[in-house]
């Protein structure tokens, strides 16, 4: 079965790795992220008149540790409070989201900030 297109810096793809027709694998999280729920189940059809694409959903992986950003890549709609916590800058509204992502071409971790405008 050929695997999926995937983000190799968060899944693990070598289990699902040559998997025959009618086999299922189990995919998991790379090394550094924490494995939330357990690994997800793939399946690969048996019969021929299905593409040899697997079926399953990805398992959700998180990064536990992100760091601390450089001030100048803070997004300037975005501000840190004392206790820690994001917000939105004064002139800036909506709904904060921060969170440990990775840079696609290096997998280094990275917050990213959305929500604010």
């Amino acid at each position: 079965c050929n695997v999926p297109p995937l983000d190799v810096c968060r899944y693990d793809p070598t289990p699902c790795l040559d998997v025959p027709r009618g086999s299922s694998c189990l995919m998991g999280c790379q090394d550094d992220l924490l494995l939330v729920g357990g690994l997800s189940t793939w399946q690969c059809p048996d019969q021929l008149s299905k593409p040899p694409e697997f079926i399953g959903q990805y398992p959700r992986c998180l990064r536990e540790n992100c760091p601390e950003p450089d001030p100048k890549q803070v997004p300037r709609a975005f501000q840190r409070a004392q206790d820690g916590t994001w917000g939105c800058a004064p002139g800036y509204a909506g709904n904060p989201v921060v969170q440990c992502g990775h840079d696609l071409a290096t997998c280094a971790p990275r917050l990213e900030f959305a929500g604010c405008e």
